[in-house]
């Protein structure tokens, strides 16, 4: 997990390791209050919740959903010396693939920016493959016939 700046206010970011999925979310702070629920009402009881050491992520143990929380020092190393599995590179990574894919846009409508997130959350998630025909059958299973 993560937060960058971009345009107006602040997105937060949830990635699931080993699969393609990220939750991007607009948000006007970066505080506890503000981040806890989300991470609790999208992340699966039970999940190792791995984060940098910002001071809103303290409280994630305090979550009544079994979370295991795991952290790494980016003063002392971007990657744990203890654990080479605690780090938050693929999220890193994912602020500047991010940030890539909306240059093309040459700045962004303040009103359409959800969309944009929702955009490359969508072609993230299905490799960028044959994108057409993922977003029609995502709306066949959204509204059946």
């Amino acid at each position: 997990m993560l937060e960058r700046e971009a345009n107006s206010g602040w997105v937060f970011g949830l990635l699931e390791r080993g699969t393609n999925k990220i939750r991007l979310f607009e948000v006007e702070r970066r505080d506890m209050d503000t981040l806890l629920p989300i991470i609790a009402d999208n992340c699966a009881p039970g999940s190792v919740i791995i984060s940098d050491g910002w001071k809103a992520y303290g409280g994630i143990a305090t979550l009544d959903h079994t979370f295991r929380h795991r952290w790494v020092n980016h003063r002392v190393s971007f990657i744990s010396p203890t654990d080479p599995q605690v780090h938050t590179q693929s999220i890193e990574a994912s602020w500047g693939a991010l940030k890539s894919d909306m240059r093309h846009l040459h700045g962004t409508n303040p009103s359409l920016f959800a969309t944009y997130l929702f955009s490359y959350m969508f072609r993230r998630f299905y490799n960028r493959e044959k994108i057409m025909q993922q977003l029609l059958e995502a709306i066949r299973q959204q509204y059946p016939v």
